[in-house]
């Protein structure tokens, strides 16, 4: 008996009142414009990739995911001779650090980094790679 009185139960979620946000912009004199109320609160992982791509700067949002995670995604012996590049038009270049890496990456490995970047990333953000060696 005791714990049905001590149950908990989940808060709901707060109702916007319209009728009050009148009255707050009539108090504070906030200028009348054409706003739609929202039905629920957006969540902010909803939020942050449209934003990320409203200004633009959805590539290199990518890269820098890429960096972060490069070695789970390659693997701890390919990431040693390898590190991503630049994202552009879909295609990644991903640089090697010596030209019999970048042979053996060509011949055997190009596919299955790709695949493995489009089950990370999304198919649609990477649909090519481009081995290279690397300038530095």
């Amino acid at each position: 008996m005791l714990e049905k009185s001590f149950a908990m139960t989940l808060p709901t979620q707060k109702q916007f009142n319209k009728g009050r946000w009148l009255v707050q912009r009539e108090r504070f004199r906030i200028p009348h414009t054409h706003y739609t109320f929202p039905k629920r609160a957006s969540e902010i992982s909803e939020i942050i990739p449209r934003f990320i791509k409203k200004i633009g700067i959805e590539s290199q949002f990518a890269e820098q995911q890429l960096l972060k995670e490069w070695e789970t995604i390659v693997g701890t012996h390919v990431a040693q001779h390898t590190r991503p590049g630049r994202l552009a038009s879909k295609t990644l270049i991903i640089y090697v650090k010596h030209s019999i890496w970048l042979s053996e990456l060509q011949r055997y490995g190009q596919r299955q980094i790709l695949v493995k970047l489009q089950e990370k990333l999304g198919p649609t953000k990477i649909k090519n790679i481009r081995l290279q060696l690397d300038p530095d």
